[in-house]
């Protein structure tokens, strides 16, 4: 301050009262850079760990700065940033020799059209639990990321006490939903309670053009299951491993577990988990069947 009263002849108590402006200009801007950071800081949180609620990086920012900030406060702050809250996609986890091979399946098949998959029957068994995946977990993610592999959580399928069902889509037409009693499903049950019954009927009804689909479970790779096939001229389609999300039925069993949960009152016995599987799974298969085949040829498609 000396120098600018040296260099400018200006009083001493003006030159005082700039230099108290320009500190408290400075004070301000910092402030704002402050305000402005503090989001950012926010977002790359919510980037690094995506399963954070905003309610616990409130508590984390509260405690790092001494500030008090609401979960209402962050959610807008995200908001404005592009990330919001969704369920994020699940898979098995794959090896890259998985990832290959189901790259490869649906370059093969990108170009078929109605007619072709139009013979085949897609087939599965899912699992439905009493202790089922309920307690949903959200992310934060940007909009057009549902698939970025940072938003993909990697599991096998929950346990539990529950019960198998398994069930059969194809272009127009459907399987009844067969569920199995208690027990391991070994070859000698898959060939009775389903190759027989269901499959058998439909290669009898479309003749050689039938493709049978069924995963690379190992009740269906036995070789009683190998030789039933043969013996009744069954054409098996080739299916990479560990690909239910390619399977268009995965779309009914998701239907079917929405309903489910959606109830007020979950089913508490195994009992009444089969009655309300069998009576919504028909409907599901019903409702369901033509816009999971649209939707599940447009995701295939561009793979």
């Amino acid at each position: 301050m000396k120098v600018l009263i040296s260099s400018f002849s200006c009083d001493i108590h003006w030159c005082a009262k700039i230099k108290d402006e320009v500190e408290k200009l400075a004070y301000q801007l910092n402030e704002e850079a402050e305000r402005t950071e503090r989001p950012i800081r926010r977002l790359s949180k919510a980037r690094r760990n995506r399963r954070q609620t905003a309610g616990e990086i409130a508590r984390h920012t509260t405690q790092a700065t001494g500030r008090p900030i609401s979960r209402f406060t962050v959610a807008r702050r995200l908001h404005g940033g592009g990330l919001f809250a969704r369920r994020p996609v699940r898979c098995v986890p794959l090896t890259p020799a998985h990832r290959r091979r189901r790259s490869l399946w649906c370059r093969e098949h990108r170009n078929w059209r109605d007619n072709e998959w139009g013979r085949v029957l897609f087939t599965d068994e899912s699992r439905f639990s009493l202790s089922s995946d309920s307690h949903r977990i959200l992310i934060w993610r940007e909009r057009g990321s549902r698939n970025h592999p940072s938003n993909i959580i990697e599991r096998d399928r929950y346990g539990g006490r529950g019960i198998l069902v398994w069930g059969g889509i194809m272009l127009g037409s459907r399987t009844d939903l067969h569920i199995f009693d208690a027990g391991s499903v070994n070859g000698t049950r898959y060939c009775n309670e389903i190759l027989l019954p269901y499959v058998r009927l439909f290669r009898g009804a479309m003749g050689l053009q039938f493709l049978f689909m069924d995963d690379n479970a190992p009740c269906h790779r036995t070789v009683a299951a190998e030789q039933l096939l043969e013996s009744e001229d069954i054409e098996r389609m080739d299916w990479p491993a560990r690909s239910p999300d390619l399977n268009p039925i995965e779309r009914v069993w998701d239907f079917l577990g929405r309903r489910l949960a959606a109830r007020t009152l979950p089913p508490v016995t195994i009992r009444e988990l089969r009655l309300r599987c069998k009576t919504n799974g028909q409907q599901c298969l019903n409702n369901s069947l033509t816009p999971s085949f649209s939707a599940w040829a447009d995701a295939v498609k561009p793979a």
